[in-house]
C-alpha cells in the first residue's frame, strides 16, 4: 500500500484503520486511515517477532475519540517484505498476539468489559 506517509528505507509503519477492511474488497480501493495516529516502527530480523508500541492507537480506541476497525501495515518501497502469520495459522505460536501492560488503572481489571481467553 503506497501513501504520501511512506515510511523510510528499511522502516515499515502502522496505522489505524478508519475504514473496515476485507481481502475481498476491490484492490482499487484501498481502505483510509489516520495518518494522526501514524506508529514507525523496524523489523530486528534477531527476533522471531515484531513488537509494535501501539498505546496511542489503543487510548484513542479507549476514550471512544476513534472506532477500533484494524490496523494497516505498510512499508518503505525498498524495504525488505516482511510475512506475518495470521489468527487461522496452522500452528497457534505464530498466530499474532496482542500484549497489554496497564499502568494508572483506577479499577480493577475485573471490572473492565473485556473478553479473555487463556490458551
Amino acid at each position: 500500500m503506497e501513501s504520501t506517509a511512506s515510511p523510510l528505507t528499511d522502516q515499515y509503519a502502522l496505522f489505524p484503520l478508519l475504514d473496515y477492511f476485507s481481502v475481498y474488497s476491490s484492490w482499487y480501493m484501498l481502505p483510509r486511515f489516520d495518518d494522526s495516529l501514524r506508529v514507525d516502527y523496524e523489523d530486528q530480523p534477531h527476533m522471531s517477532y515484531t513488537e509494535i508500541d501501539i498505546t496511542t492507537i489503543a487510548a484513542a480506541w479507549s476514550e471512544g475519540k476513534l472506532e477500533n476497525r484494524g490496523l494497516v501495515l505498510t512499508g518503505a518501497p525498498n524495504g525488505q517484505e516482511l510475512t506475518y502469520a495470521s489468527d487461522q495459522y496452522e500452528t497457534a505460536g505464530m498466530r499474532p498476539r496482542i500484549r497489554l501492560t496497564y499502568e494508572g488503572i483506577s479499577k480493577p481489571l475485573s471490572m473492565a468489559p473485556c473478553t479473555v481467553e487463556v490458551r
